[in-house]
């Protein structure tokens, strides 16, 4: 049976071995200090991406980084048309949906802005459909 001042001083050594951190920082803390760093601090801990990207290897330090520029899941503007979306999605959007986007007109081949489409085949489209009166 151990005594009152025994178990202290037991418990005082556990709390201060110095462990080295797993994710190869260089720290060295205390047991009691270890398991706050790794989870809460370290800059090197591998975390996963908050917008639930597919990236699976970022540091801590590297995490602000990713989600301002790389995430495939950060919002985006498009830079024509100002439309937010994801970066994932941008490709999609100037290639199919982005009214900035450039287009043929299929009657006559006139390239045009998809936001002028409309207008360019009702009044402009030298092959328009003309209504008779």
């Amino acid at each position: 049976d151990m005594s009152f001042s025994g178990k202290v001083q037991s418990e005082f050594k556990v709390a201060h071995v110095k462990n080295f951190c797993q994710w190869g920082c260089g720290k060295v803390l205390a047991s009691d200090e270890i398991e706050d760093h790794e989870s809460e601090d370290c800059p090197k801990a591998i975390v996963p991406c908050p917008n639930g990207c597919s990236s699976q290897d970022i540091w801590r330090s590297k995490l602000g980084e990713h989600l301002a520029s790389q995430c495939d899941k950060r919002e985006v503007k498009c830079k024509f048309c100002q439309t937010k979306l994801l970066s994932e999605e941008m490709g999609a959007h100037h290639a199919n949906a982005c009214p900035f986007r450039n287009i043929s007109c299929l009657m006559c081949g006139e390239e045009m802005q998809e936001r002028h489409h409309h207008d360019h085949n009702e009044h402009h489209c030298p092959f328009r459909v003309e209504r008779c009166i």
